[in-house]
């Protein structure tokens, strides 16, 4: 059985004792994983600051973007362990994970070292330009030692969109990942070596949330920021309140009647279906405009009944297991009170059929749902799984007002052929990212969109804002 242990200042160190990873397709062990105690947490954060004063912001920004292109190519060198280590930590298929994920983190670390040349030429970061001849500047410097609790919902992206703004901007990190995640950190462990980054850059600690390893790095008081989840974060006298790491809602679809419906369907399945519906960006609720209602709804269930569980690494697969016992059961939970309280499943309702060697794995059925009545409450937890809630509109004013009050705030998206009346809707949507006619796209482009956290897709400055600190230099000749 595979080994998963920390990785501290260039090197694998076992931990207090060791807990075993379970494959969620199969639900048996698939992984022995070394729970890192306050002295490992301790030896990690130390690492992490003699790196940080001794190579790694120091570097040159030209030898520091080097760094993180090789990163990029050591990921798509190394995308077969990257592939096995998310297959056995998720259950999700290989060939989503391949096409999408190993692709967008590889993409993401060569994005990150443009913006961070393109920054370069701007004059503010410290140490681009000389600017002896400059009587008012901005230098920018890292914010140091960051710890970050790496959520199990899509570990390898989770993981890059965090490290490689952070890593760009000049910092150290240590990472936390998921207990139920915890082999991809540790194979980008190796690659990060493998690619040049100096020993301590990049550290990982395993363990488990309150009472483990998160709590007890996100109260290091040798941080200097800190990236995690209110249930483990505790107050500290470091630089953390920059970071947000929320958790995902009841995000709403609005699909108009003027839309391709069979192109809309597919895409809008897509949001609701993606990742087995735990990502916080997932759909919730889909608003469709009641001339199309109907179709709309047959479609989506068709589209619901046309997926295929079963083995990951198998071509004919496209959905993946929830990520645990305990959560299946918490969906299923959310399922049953859903039926109790009115709603109409519009799916069949009789299960997910696996083979045989996949029997105790931790299935859950792609369910959608009509309600007969607004007031009936069907999702209003954000409990991320394949489930969503199909109701129809009749005016734009109404649908704004009832996207809003989904309580996801995180994500919308817009579905119409009238592109005026989709940026009007878009614009009113109390959410941090609306898209319109696309859902999770993210385009490279000149702007360096970049994902970081949470729901934020940020652009390369923005990013400098929450990974750097800025000190404003007023010079004059001395007479």
């Amino acid at each position: 059985m595979r080994e998963y242990k920390n990785y501290i200042n260039g090197k694998f160190v076992d931990g207090k004792g060791a807990f075993a990873a379970i494959d969620p397709a199969t639900g048996r062990p698939v992984a022995w994983v070394h729970e890192a105690d306050a002295m490992v947490v301790d030896l990690a954060v130390d690492s992490a600051r003699k790196s940080l004063n001794a190579s790694w912001h120091t570097m040159p920004i030209d030898d520091r973007c080097a760094v993180m292109r090789s990163v990029a190519d050591e990921i798509e060198c190394r995308s077969d362990d990257l592939v096995d280590a998310e297959v056995a930590d998720t259950g999700q298929p290989e060939t989503r994970i391949r096409d999408f994920d190993i692709v967008t983190a590889a993409n993401h670390f060569r994005d990150c070292a443009d913006a961070l040349l393109s920054e370069r030429a701007t004059s503010s970061i410290s140490g681009g330009v000389d600017r002896t001849d400059a009587p008012n500047y901005s230098v920018r410097r890292p914010l140091g030692v960051i710890g970050m609790d790496i959520p199990w919902s899509l570990p390898l992206l989770s993981l890059v969109w965090r490290l490689a703004p952070a890593l760009a901007a000049g910092n150290t990190v240590v990472a936390k990942p998921s207990e139920e995640t915890p082999g991809t950190a540790t194979v980008m462990a190796e690659i990060v070596e493998s690619a040049g980054v100096p020993p301590g850059v990049f550290n990982v600690v395993h363990g488990f949330g309150l009472g483990s390893a998160a709590e007890l790095l996100s109260a290091h008081p040798k941080l200097d920021g800190t990236l995690f989840s209110a249930g483990t974060r505790k107050k500290t006298n470091n630089r953390s309140d920059r970071f947000s790491s929320g958790a995902g809602g009841d995000n709403p679809a609005i699909v108009f009647s003027d839309v391709d419906l069979e192109s809309t369907a597919e895409r809008i399945a897509r949001s609701v279906f993606f990742n087995t519906g735990q990502l916080d960006l997932c759909i919730g609720t889909v608003f469709v405009e009641r001339p199309i209602y109907d179709e709309m709804c047959e479609l989506l269930v068709a589209r619901a009944h046309q997926l295929t569980p079963g083995s990951p690494t198998s071509t004919n697969s496209d959905f993946g297991p929830a990520i645990s016992r305990a959560h299946q059961d918490r969906v299923l939970q959310n399922y049953v009170r859903a039926e109790r309280s009115g709603a109409i499943r519009l799916t069949s309702g009789k299960g997910t059929a696996v083979p045989r060697e996949f029997s105790d794995g931790f299935w859950l059925e792609p369910t959608l749902w009509a309600l007969p009545k607004e007031s009936v409450q069907t999702m209003r937890e954000p409990i991320l799984g394949p489930s969503a809630t199909i109701l129809p509109f009749d005016s734009d004013d109404e649908v704004i007002e009832r996207a809003n009050r989904t309580g996801g705030g995180l994500a919308a998206t817009v579905w119409t052929a009238d592109l005026t009346r989709g940026h009007r809707i878009a614009e009113q949507m109390d959410t941090e990212i609306a898209w319109l006619n696309s859902w999770f796209d993210h385009p490279r482009s000149s702007s360096q969109q970049i994902r970081m956290q949470g729901p934020r897709q940020v652009t390369w400055r923005q990013a400098l804002d929450i990974y750097t600190e800025t000190t404003n230099i007023v010079a004059a000749k001395h007479n």
